[in-house]
């Protein structure tokens, strides 16, 4: 597709005459996202393929009809959670798929990089490392996709402030002479979808119930 193209420029003066394009492909170019995906498709896909020794198991093997169900990794574009059950298949997993990543051109973002441990004690934590051999940051709880994903509790709370700021925000809406009807559309169009945002994955427990 990209191979020879020529273009011009219009101008109220005329056009210019056709010149080659050898800047390749973009980013923003309708193409550039589609062969990112197919690249980091390939790199998963080369870093799991020992998933059930390496991943989370979310259900444990019953038979050979009912085999161990384990969940590898997370992608949403570049946005990838690498998942394990002990850190050291996280370790290797990671290492895997920096790997792969390296033989296609393409390298992990230290900087961009953290891990969180769950039901892990503190005497027999690790350092999760990349090939450099620099240490990764661990931390209490991150953002994945616009969510914290340590625990509902903390998200549903950081929900509701954004949802009043949101709505303190538009006091001159609220004040204004919009009918009521338009005013609660506005609301459930700005308001109730932040407050709301992430909430199919929210796990809701007894105590959170009773507080």
């Amino acid at each position: 597709m990209y191979k020879n193209t020529e273009a011009i420029v219009l101008s109220p003066d005329g056009d210019t005459d056709p010149f080659q394009i050898k800047a390749g492909v973009l980013q923003g170019d309708t193409l550039a996202p589609f062969l990112f995906i197919i690249v980091l498709d390939y790199i998963m896909r080369k870093s799991t393929i020992n998933a059930e020794q390496l991943g989370f198991t979310l259900n444990q093997r019953r038979s050979s009809r009912y085999p161990k169900v384990v969940l590898c990794d997370l992608d949403f574009a570049d946005d990838i959670v690498l998942c394990s059950d002990d850190q050291h298949n996280g370790q290797e997993l990671l290492q895997k798929a920096e790997k792969h990543a390296r033989s296609v051109g393409l390298r992990l973002n230290e900087s961009k990089t953290e891990y969180l441990t769950v039901n892990i004690k503190t005497q027999d934590k690790t350092d999760i490392k990349i090939s450099s051999g620099a240490k990764l940051n661990e931390v209490d709880n991150y953002k994945y996709l616009g969510s914290l994903v340590r625990d509902s509790k903390s998200e549903i709370n950081r929900r509701i402030g954004m949802a009043w700021s949101a709505c303190n925000k538009m006091d001159t809406v609220w004040k204004s002479g919009l009918n009521r009807k338009t005013k609660l559309d506005i609301f459930k169009s700005t308001v109730q979808s932040v407050i709301m945002y992430g909430s199919d994955t929210w796990t809701v427990t007894r105590n959170w119930k009773q507080n």
